[in-house]
């Protein structure tokens, strides 16, 4: 009888390794697609950032280019003279 108790201790506990293992498996699919989503988001945030801060500049450019001396240089930088006015 000791024998027999033994052996279903045996497939008992290759039942259980079995089913670890398939728990296992089915697991790995899931977490490869859960850390793909991870760095896509490090990815599209790192782009928001971006696109933040290069809106910022553009408002301070625009703030810049609203005041009318910010114009003038521009203009001069541009290679504008005004009416009349030569070259030094």
């Amino acid at each position: 009888m000791a024998r027999r108790r033994r052996k279903s201790n045996v497939g008992a506990y290759a039942l259980m390794f079995l089913a670890f293992a398939g728990g296992v498996a089915a697991s790995l699919r899931p977490w490869e697609t859960f850390q793909q989503q991870k760095q896509t988001q490090k990815e599209l945030q790192k782009e928001v950032e971006q696109a933040e801060d290069n809106r910022a500049a553009l408002l301070q450019q625009e703030a810049a280019t609203k005041s009318s001396v910010a114009k003038e240089e521009m203009a001069r930088r541009n290679g504008y003279k005004k009416p009349g006015e030569e070259d030094l």
